[in-house]
């Protein structure tokens, strides 16, 4: 049972190491609207030195709201050991903003910095092919992760990839 559980880290560890770049990637200079309609470009978003996550999402998608469901009793904690900061993009864009607020409010998400994609340059420069897309970037805002999808469990991977790019340990 142990050895299926190494090869599976293993050959999980393997995948995401595809999925990312080679090169110290940055956010590319796509437009972002704020929820007062002020736009902001991707490259510029930044935490200051700490690390940062962003999950580009939907109202209409399951998976995206579970994430988000399953991160929210847990983001305070992680910015207390880590110091991220997290985005939340919504790819329906700024129109669909009373119905995202109206489930932000409704699901209690706090601690969220809330951006709406201006179209789909963002993630069509990323390479996303599905959501929920989690970017993961260090404290110079250098990309160093990404994931696709969410399945329960998953924001565990999460805090260990935190504690990995901030060089902490987990706390027993």
């Amino acid at each position: 049972m142990k050895l299926k559980t190494i090869l599976r880290s293993f050959f999980m560890a393997a995948i995401m190491a595809v999925a990312v770049s080679a090169s110290a990637e940055k956010l590319p200079d796509a437009v972002l609207l704020k929820p007062d309609g002020k736009e902001i470009l991707a490259s510029k978003l930044t935490n200051k030195g700490k690390p940062m996550i962003i999950s580009l999402w939907a109202t209409w998608c399951r998976p995206c709201r579970q994430e988000l469901d399953a991160i929210a009793p847990k983001l305070k904690q992680w910015q207390k050991q880590t110091g991220v900061k997290m985005v939340i993009i919504n790819t329906e864009g700024i129109d669909s903003k009373d119905a995202v607020m109206k489930m932000i409010n409704e699901k209690g998400w706090t601690g969220y910095e809330l951006l709406f994609a201006k179209d789909n340059s963002l993630a069509q420069k990323l390479g996303v092919r599905g959501i929920p897309f989690m970017i993961y970037l260090d404290g110079k805002g250098n990309v160093v992760d990404t994931t696709t999808g969410f399945a329960p469990g998953s924001e565990n991977h999460i805090i260990e990839k935190l504690l990995e790019i901030t060089g902490k340990k987990a706390k027993k």
